[in-house]
């Protein structure tokens, strides 16, 4: 058997080797891979604070009377933490013109009413309406987006239906959802002119589908 110093010493240069590879591996990556890298890590953090708040959370005993504040609280932490995850990730898109991000929220820094959560809006360098004297980037595109995290339900019909009224409505080029369950962040765009649960979601394998 090693003795503890030696261990010690192979436990130490094994996770300065690991170390040093995830470096290499970071450095010779793509944009998208570092975004998707840059993802993981923060939604790493964001578990570990989650998890470090919860231990020092005392469980209620099932003959105790539930802490409704409490429960109502941690909801609303997911909320943020959704929110602010997704914004995160759609600013380490290198999109050009730069799609700005408006949130938002009601008071007290918790989310509003409505069922869009956040605006994405940049200037359309491309179309213009010479009838009306329009110019390039005089006009405007957007995305709109809800946010879903935690154990927040999935979109109902109605929502469906509400958010392809606003599509139509603002002319949006796209209506997305973002997901943060499970401490993993998904997007999916609305599949216009569907109105069921199932059909009407398509899942991104980046949000740069959509983002560009």
């Amino acid at each position: 058997m090693l003795k503890k110093g030696i261990r010690i010493k192979l436990i130490t240069d094994a996770a300065k080797k690991a170390a040093q590879t995830r470096t290499e591996k970071y450095a010779n990556a793509s944009a998208e891979e570092k975004a998707r890298i840059d993802e993981i890590r923060h939604l790493a953090a964001i578990k570990a604070h989650q998890t470090r708040k919860l231990k020092l959370q005392k469980i209620p005993r099932p003959h105790r009377k539930i802490d409704w504040t409490a429960a109502v609280e941690r909801a609303q932490n997911t909320e943020k933490s959704a929110l602010t995850v997704t914004k995160w990730r759609l600013n380490q898109l290198d999109i050009s013109p730069k799609w700005q991000l408006v949130e938002f929220t009601g008071k007290k820094g918790h989310e509003s009413i409505g069922i869009v959560d956040i605006l994405a809006i940049r200037k359309d360098h491309e179309r213009m309406v010479k009838k009306v004297g329009l110019k390039p980037a005089d006009l405007f595109e957007m995305i709109l987006i809800q946010v879903k995290g935690g154990g927040a339900s999935w979109p109902s019909l109605d929502d469906i239906r509400r958010l392809q009224v606003l599509r139509r409505y603002y002319n949006a080029k796209e209506v997305i959802l973002a997901e943060l369950r499970d401490f993993r962040l998904n997007f999916y765009r609305l599949n216009q002119g569907q109105t069921s649960t199932k059909n009407s979601w398509i899942k991104l394998s980046s949000p740069i589908e959509v983002f560009q």
